[in-house]
This record gives C-alpha cells, sequence and structure tokens, in this order.
C-alpha cells in the first residue's frame, strides 16, 4: 500500500479538479497510464477513490500504484463517454478491463461512391468517398434513425453487388423493396438517375440540419393524436421524435480530438501510437531515421539519426558515403545505406525497434530489399513522405494519412526532419572539402 503522505498528497491535488464533464487519467511513477475512467463530475468521482468506506481490492491495488492524477474536461458527458474509450483503445492501460473489446462507436454513412449511394452504419471512418456523420453514442436510436430515414428516402438499400446483378436483369420489380415503396429503383435502365442524385442531396441537407422540420409536424401530430385519443398513434410520433432527437442530440467529433490530442500531447504517446500502426507487440524504444543528401548529383550521402524514448541520441549518429550508385537514385541509396548500417548492427547485435526511411513506396521497397539479403525478415519499416507527409507500410497498398495533431506522425516528422539536416550538413561539409582541397575524401 502506499505511504499515507503520499496519499494524503494526491488527494489534495485531487480536491482541485474542476466539477464537470470529463475524463481522469492515472499514471504510475514512470508516467504510464493505469486507468482512465469518465465522469459526470470529474471532482466528485476522483475523490471517491479516497473513501474507505467504497475501496474494493481492485481500487486498493490500483491506488497502491497511483503517482500522478490528470484530468481532461469534454463539453458533455457524452463527450467523456466517447474520449473515455478513444483513450482506452489508445494507452491500453492494465487496470481497464469492460473496453479492452475495441469497442467503438457508430457512424451513419452515405456511400456516395457508389452508383447507387445508400445508408448504412459503419464502425469506422474511411477514405473512401462517403459521406459520415456521428459518431453515436446511442446505437439503438442510431438504427431506428436509419431505418426512419429509409421510410423518408427511398434510397437503394442493396449492396453493389447485388445491385450490379438487378442492373443486368433491368427488373427493378423483383425488388423487395420497391414494392414497399422504400427504393426508386435506381437499378433499372429507365430510373431518373437525375432524380435520384437530387434526392441524395436532400438527404445529405436533412441530415444536416437535423430534421428539425420534420420533428416539429411529428410532434403536432402527436398532440392531434392525443386531442382525438389515438393514443397508439400518438406513441408511435412519440417514438419517431425520441429516435430523431437521441441521434441529434450528438456530439462534436472534432471537438473529441482536439481533448484526444491535448492528452496525447501532455503524455507523449508518439510510439504508442506507432505501435497500433505497426501492430507492435510493445512500443518502438528505439528507433533510426535514414535520409539522403545528393544536390545536383554530386558528393552523394547518407545519414542515420538515432532517437531512444523519443529523444535524440546524438552519440550513435552515422554518416554515410555513397559507394555503389553513380547518379541520384533515392531508392538504391537508401538501400546502399541501409545494407551497410545493418551489416554493422549484426555484428553489434544492437538492432532498433523500427527503421523510418525519408521517402514512399520505393524507398520503403527498397529497405526491405537490403534488410532481405541480410537474412532479416518482417522488420517494423515505416516510410514518410515529403509535402503531403503520408505514411507508408510495408503491408498496406495505400499510404496512411495521420491527423495533423497526431503524436504519431509528430513524432516521425522529427525524426524524418532530423535525418535531413543531418545528411545535409554532411554533404556540404564534402563540397567545403571538395572545394578546399580540390580532391575527394577516401
Amino acid at each position: 500500500m502506499m505511504h499515507s503522505g503520499f496519499l494524503k498528497s494526491l488527494k489534495k491535488s485531487a480536491k482541485k479538479i474542476p466539477p464537470q464533464p470529463g475524463v481522469y487519467i492515472m499514471k504510475d511513477s514512470a508516467g504510464t497510464v493505469l486507468y482512465v475512467g469518465k465522469a459526470e463530475n470529474l471532482n466528485k468521482r476522483v475523490l471517491s477513490y479516497f473513501r474507505n468506506d467504497l475501496l474494493s481490492p481492485r481500487h486498493l491495488a490500483l491506488l497502491s500504484e497511483i503517482r500522478k492524477i490528470s484530468f481532461q474536461t469534454t463539453r458533455s458527458e457524452k463527450e467523456a463517454l466517447i474520449l473515455e474509450n478513444e483513450l482506452i483503445k489508445y494507452f491500453r492501460p492494465k487496470y481497464n478491463i469492460q473496453l479492452r473489446d475495441d469497442k467503438t462507436y457508430p457512424f451513419l454513412k452515405l456511400t456516395l461512391g457508389e452508383a447507387a449511394p445508400r445508408l448504412e452504419i459503419a464502425r469506422k471512418k474511411e477514405a473512401d468517398g462517403s459521406r459520415y456523420w456521428g459518431p453515436f453514442p446511442d446505437a439503438s436510436s442510431l438504427k431506428q434513425f436509419t431505418k426512419l430515414l429509409g421510410r423518408i428516402f427511398p434510397l437503394a438499400k442493396c449492396r453493389p453487388s447485388k445491385f450490379r446483378r438487378l442492373a443486368r436483369m433491368d427488373n427493378p420489380a423483383a425488388c423487395f423493396y420497391m414494392h414497399l415503396g422504400q427504393c426508386m429503383g435506381p437499378c433499372g435502365a429507365r430510373s431518373d438517375r437525375d432524380a435520384y442524385g437530387r434526392m441524395v442531396q436532400d438527404v445529405i441537407r436533412f441530415i444536416d440540419r437535423g430534421g428539425k422540420n420534420l420533428i416539429k409536424k411529428w410532434e403536432n401530430d402527436m398532440k392531434v393524436s392525443i386531442v382525438n385519443l389515438e393514443f397508439e398513434k400518438a406513441e408511435f410520433f412519440r417514438k419517431r421524435i425520441r429516435a430523431f432527437s437521441d441521434v441529434f442530440d450528438r456530439v462534436s467529433l472534432r471537438g473529441i480530438e482536439e481533448e484526444k490530442y491535448a492528452v496525447l500531447d501532455r503524455a507523449g504517446g508518439g510510439s504508442i501510437e506507432l505501435a497500433r500502426l505497426l501492430n507492435l507487440p510493445v512500443p518502438p524504444r528505439k528507433i533510426e531515421g535514414i535520409d539522403i543528401s545528393n544536390l545536383s548529383g554530386e558528393e552523394l550521402a547518407g545519414s542515420v539519426v538515432v532517437f531512444e524514448k523519443e529523444k535524440r541520441s546524438l552519440r550513435e549518429y552515422r554518416h554515410f558515403r555513397i559507394r555503389g550508385v553513380a547518379g541520384p537514385d533515392d531508392p538504391a541509396m537508401i538501400h546502399e545505406v541501409v545494407r551497410r548500417r545493418f551489416a554493422r548492427l549484426m555484428e553489434d547485435k544492437d538492432f532498433p525497434d523500427m527503421l523510418l526511411v525519408d521517402g514512399g513506396k520505393a524507398q520503403t521497397g527498397a529497405a526491405r530489399r537490403a534488410l532481405h539479403e541480410l537474412g532479416i525478415n518482417n522488420f517494423p519499416i515505416v516510410g514518410l513522405a515529403k509535402k503531403e507527409e503520408k505514411i507508408y507500410l510495408l503491408d498496406r497498398t495505400r499510404p496512411l494519412s495521420l491527423p495533423r495533431r497526431s503524436p504519431a506522425l509528430k513524432l516521425l516528422q522529427r525524426i524524418r526532419d532530423e535525418a535531413h539536416r543531418f545528411a545535409h550538413s554532411y554533404h556540404n561539409s564534402l563540397r567545403k572539402r571538395n572545394f578546399l582541397f580540390s580532391k575527394k575524401e577516401e
């Protein structure tokens, strides 16, 4: 059990936490996140941990390890719920049990990339050209809402494969939803595609505005039904209003992202996020970055920089004169530097946990070939391309885009920029040496 003096100090700091909705983060002496919780009233919730009459053995074990409690306020309890879920998935604290199944809150998705856009519920946002709304903490209300939209707007219900099959048949009447009046039949050759496109835009406007006009109409219909003693009909309208209201009591996704990155910025977290991206069992402790400098194809040079625990390890930096490449061929030069660097590391048996190369698919492929030639396989390699800051992973066909405030992206940028600076400075020193002595270095 922790020292009573420290317990008093921790309780004193907890009293300063505001009585607002949000999440609280409990850490050990090394800064490792032990537990993430949510609360409608942060002050009341955190102080409850220090009431002896409420402590379970699990809470006592947690208190024995806590050395710091931080917090992040949110705009509402619903936002706190989603932020808690996001942080648990990110940090994977050992005392969080219930949300370790990677639970995610659903989105409403309009599949704009398909021939006949349709509405569906999605578990995550993807860069597929679709329009997304959410996330929504109440999944059951979202399901009801989606069904209601299907009755109001007769969009296609079929997935692309079935839609193509019906289109080849050119027999929309074969569709069950057309008989119910819940589909316009865009799979038919004689269907009005322009009218369907206008309806899709109506759906977007309707959802963006929250269906306020329709809710007002239903409220009036419910009142009329009650006056006419049509209680079942009134209940029907009440359920519709409830479903719409629950869904449109939406949280601010952008706000949650800002709150999430506020927490991560204070906690570091770049290595943790990289571990998730690369499916590594533990966050990479030591990362090496490689860059090439080849201005005008002269004095080709490469650099290796080393970051340990997200900090520069200057004594391990290395320069390389390119020997086996005649002209400015970045992938070939990356291949040479990686092969030479890891050949030395094999002798010392001191490998990094991850390799970052400046570039895209060609550069990461060259690095992998170099390692393969040395008998090193399945080594974590990441490429970071300039300008668009796209991330290239060996097991993905398309590059990955991370949010600007992503701790993983920030860490990769720091390593890439440092490798570029180091390579450029060495290249300049070679050019100055040649200018002064008019001969090349052996």
